[in-house]
Protein backbone atom coordinates (compact mmCIF):
# COMPACT_ATOMS: atom_id res chain seq x y z
CA UNK A 1 0.00 0.00 0.00
CA UNK A 2 2.86 2.34 0.81
CA UNK A 3 4.51 1.66 -2.55
CA UNK A 4 1.23 2.34 -4.32
CA UNK A 5 0.82 5.69 -2.55
CA UNK A 6 4.39 6.66 -3.39
CA UNK A 7 3.80 5.81 -7.06
CA UNK A 8 0.62 7.88 -7.12
CA UNK A 9 2.40 10.78 -5.47
CA UNK A 10 5.26 10.61 -7.96
CA UNK A 11 2.81 10.31 -10.86
CA UNK A 12 0.92 13.40 -9.67
CA UNK A 13 4.17 15.31 -9.22
CA UNK A 14 5.42 14.62 -12.75
CA UNK A 15 1.97 15.11 -14.27
CA UNK A 16 1.67 18.54 -12.67
CA UNK A 17 5.17 19.40 -13.91
CA UNK A 18 4.22 18.35 -17.43
CA UNK A 19 0.96 20.31 -17.54
CA UNK A 20 2.72 23.30 -16.00
CA UNK A 21 5.14 23.36 -18.94
CA UNK A 22 4.23 26.24 -21.27
CA UNK A 23 5.05 25.19 -24.83
CA UNK A 24 4.04 28.63 -26.14
CA UNK A 25 7.17 30.18 -24.59
CA UNK A 26 10.82 29.55 -25.41
CA UNK A 27 10.14 26.85 -28.04
CA UNK A 28 10.71 27.50 -31.73
CA UNK A 29 10.64 25.72 -35.08
CA UNK A 30 11.10 26.62 -38.72
CA UNK A 31 9.85 25.02 -41.94
CA UNK A 32 12.68 26.49 -44.01
CA UNK A 33 15.74 26.87 -41.75
CA UNK A 34 17.64 24.41 -39.57
CA UNK A 35 17.59 26.08 -36.14
CA UNK A 36 19.60 23.26 -34.57
CA UNK A 37 22.81 24.29 -36.37
CA UNK A 38 24.81 27.47 -36.75
CA UNK A 39 24.61 29.72 -39.80
CA UNK A 40 28.08 28.66 -40.90
CA UNK A 41 27.10 24.99 -40.81
CA UNK A 42 23.88 25.68 -42.71
CA UNK A 43 25.63 27.72 -45.40
CA UNK A 44 28.03 24.88 -46.16
CA UNK A 45 26.34 22.82 -48.91
CA UNK A 46 28.36 19.70 -48.05
CA UNK A 47 26.48 19.50 -44.74
CA UNK A 48 23.13 19.14 -46.50
CA UNK A 49 22.84 16.09 -48.75
CA UNK A 50 20.03 16.15 -51.26
CA UNK A 51 16.64 15.02 -49.97
CA UNK A 52 14.85 14.38 -53.23
CA UNK A 53 11.18 13.84 -52.43
CA UNK A 54 10.66 12.13 -55.78
CA UNK A 55 12.09 8.98 -54.18
CA UNK A 56 9.11 7.16 -52.62
CA UNK A 57 9.36 5.51 -49.22
CA UNK A 58 7.11 2.57 -50.01
CA UNK A 59 8.89 0.05 -52.23
CA UNK A 60 7.28 -0.12 -55.65
CA UNK A 61 9.38 -2.98 -56.93
CA UNK A 62 9.98 -5.89 -54.61
CA UNK A 63 10.84 -8.60 -57.08
CA UNK A 64 14.38 -9.69 -56.29
CA UNK A 65 17.30 -7.50 -57.28
CA UNK A 66 15.08 -4.74 -58.65
CA UNK A 67 13.72 -3.81 -55.22
CA UNK A 68 16.80 -4.17 -53.03
CA UNK A 69 18.82 -1.17 -54.26
CA UNK A 70 15.73 1.01 -54.06
CA UNK A 71 15.02 -0.09 -50.50
CA UNK A 72 18.60 0.71 -49.52
CA UNK A 73 18.22 4.12 -51.13
CA UNK A 74 14.99 4.69 -49.20
CA UNK A 75 16.63 3.77 -45.88
CA UNK A 76 19.54 6.09 -46.62
CA UNK A 77 17.08 8.81 -47.61
CA UNK A 78 15.25 8.54 -44.29
CA UNK A 79 18.50 8.55 -42.31
CA UNK A 80 19.77 11.67 -44.03
CA UNK A 81 16.42 13.32 -43.41
CA UNK A 82 16.73 13.22 -39.61
CA UNK A 83 20.45 12.86 -39.02
CA UNK A 84 21.06 16.26 -40.56
CA UNK A 85 19.82 17.89 -37.33
CA UNK A 86 21.89 18.42 -34.17
CA UNK A 87 20.04 16.01 -31.90
CA UNK A 88 21.19 17.60 -28.64
CA UNK A 89 19.02 20.61 -29.51
CA UNK A 90 15.96 18.67 -30.77
CA UNK A 91 13.59 18.73 -27.80
CA UNK A 92 10.89 16.66 -29.52
CA UNK A 93 13.35 13.88 -30.40
CA UNK A 94 11.39 11.25 -28.45
CA UNK A 95 8.12 12.21 -30.17
CA UNK A 96 9.77 11.98 -33.60
CA UNK A 97 10.94 8.40 -33.14
CA UNK A 98 7.56 6.79 -34.07
CA UNK A 99 7.50 8.89 -37.27
CA UNK A 100 10.99 7.70 -38.15
CA UNK A 101 10.02 4.10 -37.40
CA UNK A 102 6.96 4.51 -39.64
CA UNK A 103 9.31 5.53 -42.48
CA UNK A 104 7.57 8.84 -43.12
CA UNK A 105 8.96 11.52 -45.37
CA UNK A 106 11.74 13.68 -43.85
CA UNK A 107 9.46 16.66 -44.40
CA UNK A 108 7.40 15.42 -41.46
CA UNK A 109 10.42 15.49 -39.17
CA UNK A 110 10.25 19.04 -37.82
CA UNK A 111 12.64 19.70 -34.91
CA UNK A 112 11.59 21.94 -32.04
CA UNK A 113 14.33 23.85 -30.20
CA UNK A 114 14.20 25.41 -26.76
CA UNK A 115 15.83 28.77 -26.21
CA UNK A 116 15.47 32.27 -27.58
CA UNK A 117 14.96 33.91 -30.98
CA UNK A 118 14.72 37.57 -31.92
CA UNK A 119 15.40 39.71 -34.99
CA UNK A 120 15.79 43.49 -35.21
CA UNK A 121 16.48 45.94 -38.02
CA UNK A 122 18.71 48.99 -37.63
CA UNK A 123 20.71 51.36 -39.81
CA UNK A 124 24.50 51.68 -39.86
CA UNK A 125 26.11 54.30 -42.14
CA UNK A 126 23.12 54.28 -44.45
CA UNK A 127 23.01 50.50 -44.73
CA UNK A 128 20.10 48.46 -43.46
CA UNK A 129 21.35 45.75 -41.11
CA UNK A 130 19.42 42.87 -39.58
CA UNK A 131 20.58 41.50 -36.23
CA UNK A 132 19.45 38.01 -35.20
CA UNK A 133 20.01 36.35 -31.83
CA UNK A 134 19.45 32.61 -31.51
CA UNK A 135 19.94 30.63 -28.30
CA UNK A 136 19.80 26.82 -28.39
CA UNK A 137 19.47 24.98 -25.10
CA UNK A 138 20.73 21.41 -24.95
CA UNK A 139 18.25 18.75 -23.87
CA UNK A 140 21.05 16.67 -22.36
CA UNK A 141 21.24 16.96 -18.56
CA UNK A 142 18.58 19.68 -18.70
CA UNK A 143 16.66 20.85 -15.68
CA UNK A 144 15.71 23.80 -13.51
CA UNK A 145 18.20 25.91 -11.58
CA UNK A 146 19.59 24.40 -8.37
CA UNK A 147 18.48 20.91 -9.41
CA UNK A 148 20.80 20.49 -12.40
CA UNK A 149 24.30 21.57 -11.53
CA UNK A 150 27.70 20.50 -12.76
CA UNK A 151 27.89 17.58 -15.17
CA UNK A 152 26.98 13.91 -15.51
CA UNK A 153 29.19 10.90 -16.19
CA UNK A 154 28.84 11.45 -19.95
CA UNK A 155 30.34 14.95 -19.79
CA UNK A 156 27.03 16.77 -20.35
CA UNK A 157 26.72 19.94 -18.27
CA UNK A 158 23.60 21.55 -16.89
CA UNK A 159 22.03 24.55 -18.64
CA UNK A 160 24.17 24.17 -21.76
CA UNK A 161 23.17 26.98 -24.13
CA UNK A 162 24.72 27.87 -27.49
CA UNK A 163 24.14 31.52 -28.42
CA UNK A 164 24.64 32.80 -31.95
CA UNK A 165 24.72 36.41 -33.11
CA UNK A 166 24.02 36.82 -36.84
CA UNK A 167 24.45 40.12 -38.68
CA UNK A 168 23.03 40.42 -42.19
CA UNK A 169 23.26 43.17 -44.78
CA UNK A 170 19.51 43.62 -45.27
CA UNK A 171 19.91 46.20 -48.06
CA UNK A 172 20.31 43.50 -50.71
CA UNK A 173 17.33 42.29 -52.72
CA UNK A 174 18.19 38.63 -52.17
CA UNK A 175 18.74 38.11 -48.41
CA UNK A 176 19.73 34.47 -48.87
CA UNK A 177 22.71 35.59 -50.97
CA UNK A 178 23.64 38.69 -48.97
CA UNK A 179 26.54 39.39 -46.65
CA UNK A 180 26.37 37.53 -43.33
CA UNK A 181 28.56 37.32 -40.29
CA UNK A 182 28.05 35.13 -37.23
CA UNK A 183 29.67 34.59 -33.86
CA UNK A 184 29.08 31.70 -31.44
CA UNK A 185 29.31 31.55 -27.66
CA UNK A 186 28.55 28.68 -25.32
CA UNK A 187 27.59 28.87 -21.67
CA UNK A 188 27.09 26.06 -19.22
CA UNK A 189 27.40 24.90 -15.66
CA UNK A 190 30.93 24.37 -14.32
CA UNK A 191 32.04 20.92 -15.61
CA UNK A 192 32.61 19.30 -12.22
CA UNK A 193 30.57 17.04 -9.95
CA UNK A 194 28.83 19.57 -7.70
CA UNK A 195 25.36 20.34 -6.40
CA UNK A 196 23.29 22.70 -4.29
CA UNK A 197 20.74 21.76 -1.65
CA UNK A 198 17.86 24.09 -2.51
CA UNK A 199 15.90 25.05 0.60
CA UNK A 200 13.02 27.48 0.87
CA UNK A 201 14.56 29.39 3.80
CA UNK A 202 18.06 29.67 2.36
CA UNK A 203 18.34 32.22 -0.49
CA UNK A 204 21.92 31.17 -1.27
CA UNK A 205 22.15 27.38 -0.91
CA UNK A 206 25.55 25.97 -0.05
CA UNK A 207 27.62 24.50 -2.86
CA UNK A 208 28.98 21.00 -2.42
CA UNK A 209 31.62 19.29 -4.55
CA UNK A 210 29.99 15.87 -4.33
CA UNK A 211 32.75 13.86 -6.01
CA UNK A 212 36.40 14.45 -6.72
CA UNK A 213 37.88 12.51 -9.59
CA UNK A 214 41.69 12.88 -9.70
CA UNK A 215 41.60 12.07 -13.42
CA UNK A 216 38.63 14.35 -14.22
CA UNK A 217 37.17 11.68 -16.52
CA UNK A 218 33.80 13.38 -17.08
CA UNK A 219 35.43 16.81 -17.54
CA UNK A 220 37.74 15.32 -20.18
CA UNK A 221 34.69 13.94 -22.01
CA UNK A 222 33.08 17.38 -21.87
CA UNK A 223 36.04 19.22 -23.40
CA UNK A 224 36.66 16.44 -25.93
CA UNK A 225 33.09 16.93 -27.12
CA UNK A 226 33.62 20.69 -27.41
CA UNK A 227 36.80 20.21 -29.42
CA UNK A 228 35.02 17.79 -31.72
CA UNK A 229 32.06 20.13 -32.24
CA UNK A 230 33.90 23.45 -32.50
CA UNK A 231 37.57 22.71 -33.07
CA UNK A 232 40.21 24.99 -31.56
CA UNK A 233 41.05 27.35 -30.00
CA UNK A 234 38.64 27.04 -27.08
CA UNK A 235 38.44 29.88 -24.57
CA UNK A 236 36.94 29.21 -21.15
CA UNK A 237 35.81 32.26 -19.19
CA UNK A 238 35.17 31.53 -15.50
CA UNK A 239 32.95 34.19 -13.88
CA UNK A 240 32.57 32.81 -10.34
CA UNK A 241 33.73 34.72 -7.27
CA UNK A 242 37.34 34.53 -6.13
CA UNK A 243 36.94 35.60 -2.49
CA UNK A 244 34.04 35.12 -0.10
CA UNK A 245 33.60 35.41 3.65
CA UNK A 246 31.74 32.12 3.55
CA UNK A 247 33.24 30.04 0.74
CA UNK A 248 30.62 28.98 -1.82
CA UNK A 249 31.48 29.74 -5.43
CA UNK A 250 35.18 30.07 -4.65
CA UNK A 251 35.27 26.32 -3.95
CA UNK A 252 34.39 25.71 -7.58
CA UNK A 253 36.84 28.32 -8.82
CA UNK A 254 39.78 26.55 -7.17
CA UNK A 255 38.62 23.10 -8.26
CA UNK A 256 38.06 24.22 -11.86
CA UNK A 257 41.58 25.69 -11.98
CA UNK A 258 42.99 22.29 -11.01
CA UNK A 259 40.73 20.64 -13.59
CA UNK A 260 41.85 22.93 -16.43
CA UNK A 261 45.50 22.39 -15.58
CA UNK A 262 45.00 18.62 -15.73
CA UNK A 263 42.99 18.76 -18.97
CA UNK A 264 45.68 20.82 -20.69
CA UNK A 265 48.37 18.32 -19.70
CA UNK A 266 46.53 15.73 -21.78
CA UNK A 267 46.34 17.93 -24.90
CA UNK A 268 48.97 18.88 -27.48
CA UNK A 269 50.08 22.51 -27.43
CA UNK A 270 47.86 23.67 -30.29
CA UNK A 271 44.71 22.21 -28.67
CA UNK A 272 45.30 23.53 -25.17
CA UNK A 273 42.37 25.46 -23.75
CA UNK A 274 42.74 29.14 -22.87
CA UNK A 275 41.44 29.44 -19.30
CA UNK A 276 40.48 32.94 -18.11
CA UNK A 277 39.14 33.30 -14.55
CA UNK A 278 37.57 36.71 -13.84
CA UNK A 279 35.62 37.78 -10.78
CA UNK A 280 33.58 40.46 -12.53
CA UNK A 281 31.58 41.36 -9.42
CA UNK A 282 34.75 42.04 -7.44
CA UNK A 283 36.14 44.15 -10.30
CA UNK A 284 32.97 46.24 -10.37
CA UNK A 285 32.95 46.64 -6.60
CA UNK A 286 36.61 47.66 -6.24
CA UNK A 287 37.39 49.44 -9.52
CA UNK A 288 33.92 50.64 -10.49
CA UNK A 289 31.42 49.83 -13.22
CA UNK A 290 33.37 51.66 -15.93
CA UNK A 291 36.51 49.62 -15.26
CA UNK A 292 34.49 46.43 -15.25
CA UNK A 293 32.95 47.26 -18.63
CA UNK A 294 36.36 48.18 -20.08
CA UNK A 295 37.80 44.87 -18.92
CA UNK A 296 34.80 43.09 -20.41
CA UNK A 297 35.51 44.78 -23.76
CA UNK A 298 39.16 43.72 -23.54
CA UNK A 299 38.20 40.09 -22.95
CA UNK A 300 35.72 40.22 -25.84
CA UNK A 301 38.35 41.62 -28.20
CA UNK A 302 40.83 38.94 -27.16
CA UNK A 303 38.24 36.22 -27.73
CA UNK A 304 37.27 37.44 -31.19
CA UNK A 305 40.90 37.93 -32.16
CA UNK A 306 41.69 34.36 -31.09
CA UNK A 307 38.71 32.54 -32.58
CA UNK A 308 37.66 34.78 -35.47
CA UNK A 309 34.09 34.78 -36.71
CA UNK A 310 32.22 33.55 -39.74
CA UNK A 311 31.84 35.84 -42.77
CA UNK A 312 29.90 34.59 -45.79
CA UNK A 313 31.09 36.94 -48.52
CA UNK A 314 34.36 36.46 -50.49
CA UNK A 315 37.49 38.28 -49.33
CA UNK A 316 37.49 40.81 -52.18
CA UNK A 317 33.92 41.79 -51.41
CA UNK A 318 34.72 42.08 -47.69
CA UNK A 319 37.58 44.45 -48.51
CA UNK A 320 35.34 46.58 -50.70
CA UNK A 321 32.70 46.76 -47.99
CA UNK A 322 35.32 47.71 -45.43
CA UNK A 323 36.72 50.50 -47.65
CA UNK A 324 33.29 51.94 -48.45
CA UNK A 325 32.29 51.83 -44.82
CA UNK A 326 35.51 53.46 -43.66
CA UNK A 327 35.06 56.41 -46.00
CA UNK A 328 31.49 57.02 -44.84
CA UNK A 329 32.20 56.99 -41.10
CA UNK A 330 34.61 59.93 -41.01
CA UNK A 331 31.86 62.45 -40.24
CA UNK A 332 29.43 60.25 -38.36
CA UNK A 333 28.82 60.02 -34.65
CA UNK A 334 30.87 57.84 -32.34
CA UNK A 335 28.04 55.35 -32.01
CA UNK A 336 27.77 54.94 -35.77
CA UNK A 337 31.52 54.60 -36.14
CA UNK A 338 31.53 51.85 -33.56
CA UNK A 339 28.71 50.03 -35.33
CA UNK A 340 30.54 50.12 -38.65
CA UNK A 341 33.87 48.72 -37.49
CA UNK A 342 32.68 45.14 -37.97
CA UNK A 343 33.29 44.98 -41.76
CA UNK A 344 36.76 46.45 -41.24
CA UNK A 345 37.51 43.83 -38.61
CA UNK A 346 36.20 41.14 -40.92
CA UNK A 347 38.58 42.23 -43.63
CA UNK A 348 41.49 42.29 -41.21
CA UNK A 349 40.75 38.77 -40.00
CA UNK A 350 39.88 37.31 -43.37
CA UNK A 351 42.69 34.79 -43.16
CA UNK A 352 41.30 33.29 -39.96
CA UNK A 353 37.57 33.42 -40.51
CA UNK A 354 37.67 30.73 -43.17
CA UNK A 355 39.67 28.23 -41.16
CA UNK A 356 39.54 28.96 -37.45
CA UNK A 357 36.13 30.47 -36.83
CA UNK A 358 34.48 27.55 -38.54
CA UNK A 359 34.98 25.45 -35.45
CA UNK A 360 36.04 27.63 -32.53
CA UNK A 361 34.04 29.21 -29.78
CA UNK A 362 34.12 30.88 -26.40
CA UNK A 363 32.68 29.00 -23.46
CA UNK A 364 31.49 30.66 -20.29
CA UNK A 365 31.19 28.75 -17.06
CA UNK A 366 28.83 30.07 -14.43
CA UNK A 367 27.04 28.74 -11.39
Amino acid sequence: AKSSKESESAEKKYRDMFFGFDLTKDFYFSYTYDLTHSLQYNMNPTNHPSLDESVPFAATNGDGAGGQPQQRQQRQHRTLGYERFAHMYVWNDFLLQPLIAAELSPLWLLPVVCGFFQQSLFSASGRSVQLTLIARRSRKFAGVRFLKRGLNEHGDVGNDVETEQIVCDASTDAPTHGAFSAFLQLRGSIPLYWSQDAKMLEPKPMIQVVRRDPFYSASLLHFADLLQRYGYPLLVLNLVKSKEKRPRESKLRDELAHCMNFVNTTLPDKLRIHYMPWDWKRTGKIDGIAAMINHMHTLAEQAVAATGFFVSVPELERNSIAKSTTTTTSSTSAATATATTTPTTAAATSTTTASVSASSTTTTTTT
